[in-house]
């Protein structure tokens, strides 16, 4: 993230390339390598200084690039991307709104999070998440920050892009007040329109015991306070908020818990479950 003199960047075509990056990275990981490698000459201790480019002051120098390149070679493939325009608007509405104000944060202005977002316009399954970038010129760019994650120890941007589970990306550029331009990129697990029958995230169940026994294979992984007693909470969880409500699910209204995670890093991590 830095600020950034204004630019006369198309919008629209930054955010498809920054699909494009998402995609080629996460069907060959080991394209973005050299890439990172090149980086570390422009580093003078934190300070990150590229010809032509305003130098950005990290806060891990080229310790964090050099762990995302490890990363890299031991990451495996995972499915492309699949991009879909319901998203669209909820992505939109977010650089509009925050764009303006120069906010950079997940909640909108007016306090809604990802989730109120997305079901304006259609339904969602599963977990979404959300990654923002601010002041980038190049989607390259975009993913390389994304990937490293400098200052974000739980690198939870990172692992939102390779989340095996998320089927569907949605993208959109804006301007920005404080940073000339933003960037804001939304992973869902499953989607779908008003109305439509919904897959069967009662499969809570099972997924609850995969995790346990994940976690019973391995014992010596530390937990967060809040994985003691819920599997569900990602590792870098700060604070959760259960919602009690209900979505149309097979033409049927049906009573859900929605678990809204804020992680380290001010993003949520949210997960529906069916009430029995």
């Amino acid at each position: 993230m830095s600020k950034s003199l204004k630019l006369n960047i198309n919008f629209t075509e930054l955010a498809q390339q920054v699909i494009e990056e998402h995609n080629k990275i996460r069907t060959n990981p080991s394209s973005y390598i050299e890439k990172l490698q090149n980086s570390l000459k422009y580093f003078r201790s934190n300070v990150f200084s590229k010809p032509g480019e305003d130098p950005i002051q990290t806060y891990e120098g080229k310790a964090a690039v050099e762990e995302a390149i490890e990363f890299l070679k031991r990451q495996k493939p995972v499915s492309a991307f699949l991009n879909d325009e319901r998203l669209n608007s909820a992505c939109l509405d977010h650089i509009n709104d925050i764009g303006p104000k120069g906010q950079s944060t997940h909640e909108s202005s007016d306090g809604k999070n990802l989730s109120d977002r997305i079901e304006k316009y259609c339904e969602w399954d599963g977990a979404c998440f959300e990654n923002l970038d601010f002041g980038t010129n190049f989607a390259e760019n975009i993913i390389f920050n994304f990937l490293v994650d400098d200052g974000i120890p739980e690198r939870s941007q990172r692992k939102n892009m390779f989340n095996a589970d998320v089927k569907y990306i949605r993208v959109a550029c804006g301007s920005h007040k404080e940073y000339s331009h933003g960037t804001v990129v939304n992973y869902i697990m499953s989607i779908r329109d008003f109305g439509e029958p919904s897959p069967d995230i009662n499969n809570f169940i099972s997924d609850y015991l995969k995790k346990a026994e994940e976690q019973k294979a391995n014992p010596n992984k530390k937990k967060n306070a809040f994985q003691e007693e819920d599997p569900d909470a990602p590792d870098e969880t700060t604070s959760v908020k259960i919602v009690k409500t209900s979505k149309i699910i097979k033409g049927k209204p049906t009573k859900i818990t929605r678990k809204i995670y804020t992680l380290s890093d001010d993003s949520q991590h949210i997960v529906e479950i069916i009430d029995a």
